[in-house]
């Protein structure tokens, strides 16, 4: 209509120019036209930034400010109502025995994600609206929104501030939050102001603060009519996701290498792993191959995992197997370290490179005589901002042997200018991996 006001935003910034817009006024209806010169094809390189970060876009909206769309969408997920007898009965079970809030909340919110399925029927009004959360809570499913504003309505009615928060995920890139429009945004959380936290609902097994990656620094905002809030969401330290191999080799009878230990998933790691866990037909392979990534080629013969929840949440599976190596030649350890040595192999980029979390891996491997025996022995490390690493291989006593590997992928980003000293560091990691040999037999 004539009267009515249209705000873009075009980016990113250095593509802007490439859009010219042009607007004609008529007697009941005003026009805008963006016309757009030809693109040339992007070209791929592995782990970019989303496209909100590296692709032309056009964002346009009738609302100017981020603030004018959470103050209207916080009347479109309003709901009148208050709890049904069935959700008065799950508050007073969660809060019995109990008066710590923080207890109540986590068992509300582990409520929410573990038994209220995640399924999306976004049909209609419901791409947008949520359903209400009596109707989600009657049924035992709903999309992220639903299970979300299902979340803070139990919440609040256990006397627990909580906020319903709208995100662009890291596969959409950082996005900008102006103009106001619900079409940046593809999913919704839980914000506690009392503790300063967030939780995702739909992320089962992980508690109260702990984000699943897709949320990690995105430029979200809470939906408040009164003082919504654009805030960035915090991203977890590389130290939260560890993957911890600590393994012992010894020798058989029948000529084959017996090996036994403990491997520990934690924070993102034990999330990804819960899920494999659940398929429990090939639950065996997916160990074998965690396995086959540190020492090939390992065949399981007893497998057992629990399952530690809370703030620090952790799979851990103890492990047996049988070790097929063949004749007295060179092993070579660790041979999936080409799959870090593969991120790097283009000589520049011209996009930042972005994983989708920090982390550490920490392997751990003693060898009893009869087993490998490494010759060289010796120590290794490099690090820098954003990775460090280090291979050991110490001599015990008893004749036996521990090889120690760690490689900490410190930042979650790597900007283009310190590209060159990253792909330098995972090189020189990559060449210690390849001396990284244990001739087999020994005293």
């Amino acid at each position: 209509p004539a009267g009515k006001e249209l705000y873009s935003n075009i980016g990113p910034a250095e593509e802007a120019g490439r859009v010219h817009q042009t607007i004609d006024d008529g007697d009941t209806e005003r026009t805008w036209r963006f016309g757009i010169e030809a693109l040339a094809a992007e070209e791929n390189e592995p782990f970019p930034p989303g496209p909100f970060e590296r692709s032309l876009f056009v964002h346009y909206s009738t609302m100017e400010t981020w603030e004018q769309f959470a103050r209207w969408y916080a009347t479109v997920i309003a709901h009148v109502g208050g709890l049904d007898a069935a959700m008065e009965r799950l508050l007073e079970r969660v809060t019995t025995g109990t008066g710590e809030p923080r207890a109540i909340a986590e068992s509300i919110a582990r409520f929410v994600a573990d038994e209220i399925r995640y399924v999306g029927l976004e049909l209609g009004v419901h791409g947008l609206q949520p359903y209400p959360p009596q109707e989600v809570f009657a049924r035992g499913f709903g999309d992220c929104k639903d299970k979300s504003l299902l979340c803070v309505t139990l919440l609040e009615a256990a006397g627990i501030e909580a906020r319903l928060v709208v995100v662009p995920t890291l596969p959409r890139g950082t996005v900008e939050l102006t103009p106001g429009s619900p079409s940046v945004f593809n999913h919704a959380i839980v914000y506690l102001p009392s503790w300063d936290i967030y939780f995702d609902p739909t992320a089962r097994y992980l508690g109260l603060g702990i984000l699943p990656w897709q949320n990690q620094g995105a430029n979200a905002l809470i939906v408040e009519a009164d003082k919504p809030q654009q805030v960035v969401l915090p991203v977890a330290p590389y130290s939260e996701t560890v993957a911890r191999f600590e393994l012992t080799v010894t020798p058989t009878d029948g000529g084959d290498l017996a090996v036994s230990g403990t491997l520990t998933f934690g924070g993102q790691f034990a999330w990804r792993l819960l899920g494999a866990m659940e398929q429990q037909g090939s639950w065996n392979n997916t160990v074998e191959s965690y396995l086959s990534s540190v020492l090939p080629v390992v065949e399981i013969v007893a497998v057992s995992e629990r399952v530690e929840r809370g703030q620090s949440p952790a799979v851990i599976v103890d492990v047996e197997g049988l070790w097929r190596q063949q004749g007295s030649g060179g092993v070579q350890l660790l041979p999936d370290g080409n799959a870090a040595f593969a991120l790097v192999k283009r000589p520049e980029r011209r996009l930042p490179l972005v994983f989708g979390y920090p982390y550490q891996h920490d392997f751990i491997i003693t060898f009893e005589p009869g087993t490998l025996t490494f010759p060289d022995g010796g120590f290794d490390a490099s690090q820098s901002e954003d990775a460090a690493w280090r291979v050991a291989v110490e001599s015990l006593d008893q004749g036996r042997t521990q090889v120690h590997v760690r490689f900490e992928q410190r930042a979650r980003r790597i900007a283009v200018e310190r590209y060159q000293e990253y792909r330098s560091l995972v090189v020189r990691y990559q060449e210690a991996l390849t001396r990284l040999k244990g001739i087999r037999g020994g005293p």
